[in-house]
Parts: structure tokens; sequence; C-alpha cells
């Protein structure tokens, strides 16, 4: 008697991974997406502390003769000279340009460290993303791995189910002949 009931079983490949259970199960697949995501704002945080991280420095050159020439208004002789002075109070309006000059030097100063401060924030800011985003990427994988290796039991019980039926098969036309 003939069997009725028809098969439309496909021919497993050899190996797991040329299965394409990625693109297979939509679970899978979104959970690889996901991780690509985390890896890629990985990546982009990295690229941003790198980035930050060069320009923590960007003043310390100008603070440095900033606070010399500061120093010399504040501590030397009368550092901006007779010549200065009389600019200062014609075209100005200042009477004492070492006073005046000292104190706009420590204005500049101070906003160019406040530069270098948020500088350094963002530095410990991104430190601090890398850290969550690390470990949100880590259960990202740990999520898709398991999905995968499910995925790849149920791969080697229907293979193996396959190489049966097709030694079952084999030896009935053995059988047969």
């Amino acid at each position: 008697m003939a069997s009725t009931t028809k098969t439309t079983t496909e021919k497993l490949p050899d190996h797991y991974y040329q299965w394409d259970a990625d693109n297979r199960f939509p679970e899978l697949k979104r959970a690889l997406a996901n991780h690509t995501a985390n890896l890629q704002k990985l990546q982009k945080l990295c690229d941003d502390l790198s980035n930050a991280q060069n320009h923590v420095d960007d003043h310390v050159y100008a603070i440095r003769v900033l606070d010399r020439l500061h120093d010399d208004f504040c501590y030397g002789a009368e550092a901006a000279g007779k010549k200065v002075n009389k600019f200062m109070k014609t075209y100005c309006g200042v009477y004492d340009a070492d006073e005046f000059v000292s104190y706009e030097l420590l204005r500049s100063i101070d906003a160019l460290k406040e530069v270098q401060r948020k500088n350094c924030r963002k530095v410990v800011e991104l430190e601090d993303q890398i850290k969550i985003a690390e470990e949100v990427k880590s259960k990202g994988w740990d999520t898709y791995h398991a999905l995968d290796l499910k995925h790849k039991a149920e791969f080697e019980k229907l293979k193996a189910a396959e190489v049966k039926e097709a030694d079952a098969k084999k030896s009935q036309e053995e059988v047969a002949a």
C-alpha cells in the first residue's frame, strides 16, 4: 500500500552554519540586529572617547602663557610700561593698565580652564556610558548566542532524523533489491 501523505521536507545542509539560521528565524534575526546595533553604539562611544581625550589639553599652552603674563603684571615691575598705560588711558579709558590687564587675563584663564573642565567631564561621562554599553552589548550577545545554540540543537536533531531516515530508506532499497 502506497503512502498517501506527501512530505515536502527540505534537504538539510551538511553543517549548521550553512543553514542560514539568522535569516530563517525572526527572533534570531532580531537578536542579531539588536547585538549589531549595540556593538555600533559601543564603537561610536569609544571613538567619541578617543576624540574627547585628544582635546583635554587643548588650551594648556594658552593657559600657561596667560598665567605667566598675569604674574608679570601682578608681581613684576611696571609691566605695561608708560606707553601702554598712556595708550590704555587715551583710547580705552583705563587709568591703570597693569591692574586692568591682569584682571582680564584672569578672566581669560578662567574661561579656558572651564573649557578644560568640560572636556574632562565629557571623558568621564563617556567612560561611564561605555561601561553601560559594554554590559548591554554583552547581554545582547548572550541572548543571541543562547537562541543560536537552541536552533543549532534543533538543526542537529533534524539532521540526525534525516540521516536515520536516509539510512532506513537505503536499507529498504537493499532489501528490495
